[in-house]
């Protein structure tokens, strides 16, 4: 996560943090040096007293500027500060150092986690195209993103950034929309396709007539929505200063009093004392720390109190679909030979055309052939059309590998397919059969989610940027309660509003920058994966480090039983 903060954030929080830790080993040689030697307790007291001047400055400059303004913030720092000073009169520099230094190091989290979210924002903001090759008058000029306009017509070469929300006009490639749609293929385009801001491009060459640019694009939208949903967002501790409202002036009364009738400064110092919010300054933030230790060592990261209290409260869940409750990597499901046709003479036709290709299908085919120990020679002659398939010349024999219709128009007997991610393969003019694939479902998703309906998750959602077909195929089989597809990311928060406006309280689930916004939007979001991005991290309230879903469960349970802490 430091990634995320700029350099002068990272030296203001290493400063705050210097400050805390010599404060605090300046108390601790304090208390030794007293003990050691008893008979010069004045000076073990005036380096306690030290230590505790060191680490409450900032809260009582704090909290006596905030007895002229009235804001729900201050309130926490006047009692503290008033605590401070009572403490500091009673001779008390232990009390002194401890209540503002645990204080302070809670206040670190949750502003690191804001910090966090608004690195994020400013690392999605990176993914948009710089500049773009814009076709003028039969002319490429070069000009900022910025600078284009619905209607122009950009040139895309292979490894651009799609510089606004478009069709395609002319030419044919694969385009990576990971980051758009979630989807875990990239998407084969051609003529009167639909692309997005935010995708690269993989291998061909295509013109793009732009429809929308700027925020009015996919992306440009992602991230207008997460800086609104993170200025919305409010802390769980706010909630609670406010309260507080009330009980200072409460407090200062009763002390006052107290100084009234009895005319004993000391016995006013104690209400003052006694008064201070210590469940609030001390209790809740050591239940936070241990539980995020305990986290941690599962390699869970948990950004603040609010997120546990939040992960109590949540009855439903909604899940991305590719690398969350599937592995996000394709796998070999079917394969189907024509007749007359062996399988191992198709597997080894499309093997010695994958060896020449990067395409995620091309990958799975050839670990495929590895982990089968079968023999593919290396090709001389191949060549690869993007957005079409693969032709290889190899022992006087022409293989293909690719699109259905290509192969059609290479001169290929024509066959029907439904599969959702199929891929034929053919000798010459000879159709040797077809194979499928998919994106296998976790191990460990099925148990996970009846262990969370178990827990009280009345509703379970699938919400994924991927096809109705394979989309249904999952959540029909995880037993999902609602299943949307070919959703893009600002829709998935509108989901999730919607959702939360019929009174639902909901925990997303993501693994990518796609669903950043999602995260945002959620009462809590939580990345999941091995591979997270620091978009998805600074979205995200909570980060599962890894490829195992039954962490999530283990994070809810953590969560209850911190909050049941917190209230004891």
């Amino acid at each position: 996560m430091s990634s995320l903060l700029s350099a002068t954030e990272r030296r203001r929080i290493s400063w705050r943090l210097g400050i805390d830790l010599s404060s605090a080993g300046i108390l601790g040689v304090g208390i030794v040096y007293g003990f050691v030697l008893p008979d010069q307790y004045q000076l073990a007291a005036l380096i306690q007293a030290f230590a505790a001047l060191l680490v409450s400055s900032a809260v009582l400059w704090r909290g006596l500027g905030g007895l002229f303004q009235r804001n729900p913030s201050n309130y926490t720092d006047q009692l503290v500060a008033l605590a401070v000073l009572a403490a500091f009169a009673s001779g008390d520099f232990v009390t002194a150092t401890l209540v503002p230094l645990i204080l302070d190091v809670g206040r670190i989290f949750e502003e690191r986690s804001a910090l966090g979210a608004k690195g994020a924002i400013d690392k999605l903001i990176s993914l948009q195209a710089r500049q773009a090759t814009r076709l003028h008058n039969g002319q490429q000029e070069v000009v900022p993103a910025a600078d284009l306009r619905s209607g122009d017509v950009v040139l895309l070469r292979p490894g651009e950034v799609i510089p606004g929300d478009g069709v395609v006009i002319s030419g044919r490639s694969s385009i990576d929309q990971s980051a758009i749609t979630g989807e875990s293929q990239p998407e084969d385009v051609q003529e009167e396709s639909r692309v997005f801001s935010g995708a690269r491009n993989i291998n061909g060459v295509l013109q793009i007539r732009i429809s929308k640019t700027g925020t009015e694009s996919a992306l440009g939208k992602v991230i207008d929505l997460l800086q609104q949903a993170e200025k919305e967002k409010t802390p769980f501790v706010r909630e609670i200063e406010r309260i507080l409202a009330a009980y200072l002036p409460l407090t200062l009364c009763f002390a006052a009093s107290v100084l009234f009738f009895t005319e004993d400064l000391s016995r006013a110092i104690g209400v003052l004392v006694a008064s201070c919010p210590t469940a609030l300054a001390l209790a809740a933030p050591s239940a936070v720390v241990s539980a995020m230790a305990a986290a941690a060592r599962m390699n869970i990261i948990v950004k603040s109190a609010a997120v546990l209290d939040g992960l109590c409260v949540v009855d439903t869940l909604a899940f991305d679909k590719t690398g969350t409750v599937t592995t996000g990597t394709l796998s070999l499901s079917e394969i189907k030979p024509m007749s007359e046709v062996e399988s191992e003479e198709l597997l080894f036709a499309a093997a010695v055309c994958a060896q020449i290709s990067l395409h995620p299908i091309s990958i799975a085919l050839t670990e495929h052939a590895k982990a089968s120990e079968m023999d593919v020679p290396l090709v001389e002659r191949g060549e690869e059309f993007p957005g079409c398939g693969i032709e290889v010349d190899h022992e006087g024999k022409l293989y293909r590998l690719g699109r259905l219709s290509w192969l059609i128009e290479k001169g290929v007997l024509a066959v029907s397919s439904s599969s959702f991610a199929t891929v034929w393969v053919s000798c010459g003019d000879q159709l040797l059969g077809s194979i499928s694939f998919v994106d296998p479902i976790r191990a460990e998703a099925k148990p996970v989610l009846q262990d969370l309906r178990e827990m009280g998750f009345s509703h379970t959602m699938l919400i994924t940027g991927d096809r109705k077909e394979p989309a249904n195929q999952v959540g029909t089989e995880l037993e999902m309660t609602e299943i949307a597809a070919t959703v893009l990311p600002q829709a998935k928060a509108t989901l999730i509003k919607e959702r939360q406006d019929e009174g639902r309280r909901v925990l997303m689930i993501g693994d990518g920058i796609n669903d950043a916004l999602a995260l945002k939007s959620a009462d809590i979001g939580v990345a999941f994966g091995t591979n997270l991005s620091a978009v998805a991290l600074g979205g995200a309230d909570a980060a599962i480090m890894g490829a195992d879903l039954n962490r999530l469960p283990w994070l809810v349970r953590l969560a209850q039983k911190t909050r049941n802490n917190i209230l004891q």
